[in-house]
């Protein structure tokens, strides 16, 4: 059927910045939610053809669009902190 998307994970993703990117390259990332908060986001997924990657992305990024500045800026810098310990160790 034209047009329908394939079911599983799509084979190239988009990074941060837009770029395409292979998904196998992403870190994995288990979750635990309840069923019906699964549900909503496997059809969210369905109904706007965006992989729940993205989803889970777009509403973090949101949710720290909406805190205060000194929280976001807080929220930074311990994100590079992490990313420089990571980067240090590699």
């Amino acid at each position: 059927m034209p047009g329908k998307r394939k079911i599983g994970r799509p084979l190239k993703g988009r990074s941060e910045d837009g770029e395409p990117v292979a998904v196998s390259r992403f870190p994995r990332l288990t979750v635990i939610m309840e069923q019906p908060v699964k549900d909503r986001l496997e059809a969210l997924s369905s109904i706007t053809g965006k992989p729940a990657y993205q989803i889970i992305r777009e509403a973090l990024e949101s949710h720290l669009a909406a805190l205060p500045a000194e929280d976001r800026r807080l929220v930074d810098a311990q994100a590079r902190r992490m990313q420089e310990h990571r980067a240090a160790k590699a």
